[in-house]
């Protein structure tokens, strides 16, 4: 009877431990999916949190120049575009002074004709009636200050036009006065040392983006032609991100209190793992761990069955 129990327990005991090996690999592939989760969901948090400090604090850093530059400009009247071009000039010099990021600041009347400018102008410039930002703006009936793109007017390249509508006794616009800022002075005016790698800051307005500055992006590794990618551990990450649903870019946008735009502070999720030391050396360290552990288990597994065969002892055969 016996052997009969035995015949028939036996491969059952030899399916039982692959079985049991197969149930601990899944449970470390488990635990490592779960701590890899866990790990980078903690990354993200982390990684929203500062770009919500950053895109606060260059929200903060361009509200102050253009709030100031709505408080200087409060006190020019239609009145004032009408009159003395030599005293709107000085004026406009002032106006200058007090905000310090910007190239230029002019004055322009309902009609699209440049009146003064505190820098030298071509007369290619001097009308600007058919314009689209002198349209925008000149319709704009929003906020007090109007922000947006200019292509190569007073001063070469792409600029950002900072324009405020002056009304007459009537509430009938009367023209424009306004600060012209290079891509560089808004640079300035924001500073981007402290900013973490990776981070893209863009400012965006009714009409779309205004400026798109990407400020010491971490290098990707380039794989060599027909050797191994190094950077397998990483875009092993990313496919499990993918999978957990993390996106491919964590973005942050705060609104500008002065004008009709938005701060966007946005990083690649790869790039913000990298920086949290979360790349491949961490993915290496816990599987390697991970893997340690099951080997560990199989010798045990093996060792336990050595010395079950070793204390069996001999069947005795009766005459």
């Amino acid at each position: 009877m016996k052997r009969v129990v035995n015949i028939l327990v036996a491969p059952l005991r030899l399916i039982s431990r692959p079985v049991a090996l197969s149930a601990v690999a899944l449970l470390l592939v488990g635990a490592w999916g779960l701590t890899a989760f866990i790990q980078t969901a903690q990354v993200v948090r982390d990684t929203l949190n500062s770009l919500t400090v950053a895109a606060g604090a260059v929200a903060a850093s361009i509200d102050i120049p253009l709030e100031h530059f709505a408080d200087m400009s409060d006190s020019i009247r239609a009145s004032d575009l009408q009159g003395d071009k030599i005293a709107l000039s000085s004026r406009l010099l002032r106006l200058q002074a007090a905000v310090p990021p910007s190239a230029a600041t002019f004055a322009v009347n309902s009609s699209g004709q440049l009146l003064a400018s505190s820098s030298p102008f071509a007369p290619a410039d001097a009308s600007v009636g058919d314009a689209d930002w002198f349209r925008r703006a000149t319709a704009d009936n929003g906020m007090v200050l109007s922000l947006q793109r200019s292509d190569s007017w007073l001063r070469s390249g792409m600029s950002l036009l900072l324009t405020r509508i002056v009304r007459d006794s009537a509430g009938k616009p009367a023209g424009l006065v306004g600060a012209l800022f290079r891509f560089d002075d808004l640079a300035r005016m924001i500073g981007h040392t402290w900013l973490g790698p990776g981070v893209a800051i863009e400012l965006g307005g009714v009409d779309g983006p205004l400026v798109l500055s990407n400020h010491t992006a971490t290098p990707q590794p380039s794989a060599t032609a027909g050797g191994p990618n190094p950077d397998w551990g990483n875009q092993i990450l990313a496919v499990a991100n993918r999978v957990l649903g993390i996106p491919v870019q964590l973005s942050v946008s705060a609104p500008l209190h002065s004008v009709d735009a938005t701060v966007n502070a946005s990083i690649g999720t790869d790039v913000a793992l990298k920086t949290h030391w979360l790349g491949t050396r961490a993915v290496v360290m816990l599987g390697g761990y991970l893997l340690a552990v099951w080997l560990s288990c199989i010798a045990l597994a093996v060792s336990v069955r050595s010395r079950g065969e070793g204390s069996v002892p001999p069947h005795r055969f009766r005459s």
